[in-house]
């Protein structure tokens, strides 16, 4: 009887784990899309959809070491923009990873390179921050807003580092627009 469950009716390992993982995957973009927004005026209307929406969670302050802007796209959406370092240095672009904490994954990074480099990093629409795009999500539309971040920003070409979800962003960028991409 025990064989005849297991085999007709529980899930195997494998399906257990993917439906774990969808399960995971879908709450968190249901929590980014519907978290209701912290205003933030220190960033002229930029807001973090995280501050409000999940209390008892810590959400990790901006960066002290960048300067913030709320740059609003040709779309008429507000995204986050960090910077530090200088702006005759060369340009490091920080493209993040799928999760809650957008730019702010680059902390631990920020420092070591703003001595050397213009780090520029950004809350990727729909997260952190920034707003979501009006027409959906591809990667064509995302690599299409960081390079419109660049042309606001007047840089020309950028070193473009990206982990998880930002990797492959990374990697789209520099395909569609590889005159932008020092390395």
């Amino acid at each position: 009887m025990k064989n005849f469950l297991m085999k007709n009716f529980l899930p195997s390992r494998r399906q257990a784990v993917r439906f774990a993982l969808l399960v995971t995957v879908s709450w968190t973009f249901a929590t980014i899309a519907n978290a209701a927004p912290a205003q933030d005026t220190a960033t002229n209307g930029c807001v973090d959809r995280l501050a409000v929406g999940q209390r008892g969670v810590a959400i990790p302050p901006r960066l002290a070491s960048l300067r913030y802007t709320c740059m609003t796209l040709a779309s008429g959406k507000r995204i986050l923009v960090g910077e530090a370092g200088r702006a005759q240095d060369p340009a490091v672009l920080l493209i993040h990873g799928l999760g809650n904490n957008a730019h702010r994954d680059w902390r631990n990074v920020v420092p070591a390179l703003e001595k050397q480099c213009r780090v520029i990093v950004l809350d990727l629409p729909g997260f952190g921050a920034s707003d979501a795009l009006p027409l959906g999500y591809s990667f064509a539309a995302l690599a299409a807003t960081v390079a419109e971040v660049l042309d606001r920003l007047g840089v020309a070409r950028a070193h473009v580092v990206g982990h998880s979800l930002g990797g492959a962003l990374s990697l789209e960028f520099a395909h569609r627009y590889r005159q932008r991409v020092e390395r």
